[in-house]
């Protein structure tokens, strides 16, 4: 699947990030603002069940994410900046780490 998310508040955005003026700080919040919108749009068709919940005023269905759990897996260098916005909209979300050392002689993974 390949998804571009073409909105005016992403593209507004990522020509700030572009900006060599732009300060590291407000990089870093760019980078959280637009991976938010990108979870959301990531995440549209994420498997869900339905489940009873009460309310203060009366029992009603919801729904939540289904099994199996979500693992993220940050790619080094951009993913590690997405982290934090992707684990704020999947709290429950698992990290995992993929480890990989480049031969020197070939400069291959």
């Amino acid at each position: 699947m390949h998804v571009v998310l073409e909105h005016p508040l992403v593209g507004h955005r990522v020509t700030l990030m572009r900006d060599h003026a732009t300060p590291p700080k407000l990089f870093r919040e760019l980078v959280n603002e637009i991976t938010t919108f990108l979870a959301y749009e990531a995440l549209k068709d994420v498997r869900v069940k339905k489940i009873d919940v009460t309310t203060p005023v009366a029992k009603t269905q919801g729904i939540k994410v289904d099994e199996p759990r979500i693992i993220l897996v940050p790619i080094l260098r951009a993913g590690m900046g997405m982290l934090d916005a992707m684990l704020h909209v999947l709290p429950y979300a698992k990290v995992g780490v993929l480890g990989m050392q480049r031969n020197e002689a070939t400069a291959e993974p």
